[in-house]
């Protein structure tokens, strides 16, 4: 699959998405994050369907998630 918005547009329309975010990488981002206290903000480029995004919103960020294929963030 080449590199293109249409390419990885047509990949989160077929519902290929992409792997869960593991138990263990949510661990790990608990446990390094370093949220400040009043909260953090966060930018997620590449969000894809937002799993990251939601993650980190869960831990106190503010998070933007931004992708550049429109099927993802739908």
């Amino acid at each position: 699959m080449a590199d293109t918005r249409t390419d990885w547009s047509e990949h989160y329309a077929q519902g290929r998405g992409s792997r869960p975010l593991g138990d263990e990488e949510k661990d790990l981002l608990a446990a390094h994050a370093g949220v400040p206290k009043g909260g953090g903000r966060a930018l997620d480029v590449g969000c894809g369907v937002g799993e990251l995004s939601v993650h980190l919103a869960s831990l106190g960020f503010a998070v933007d998630g931004v992708d550049f294929a429109a099927a993802a963030l739908e």
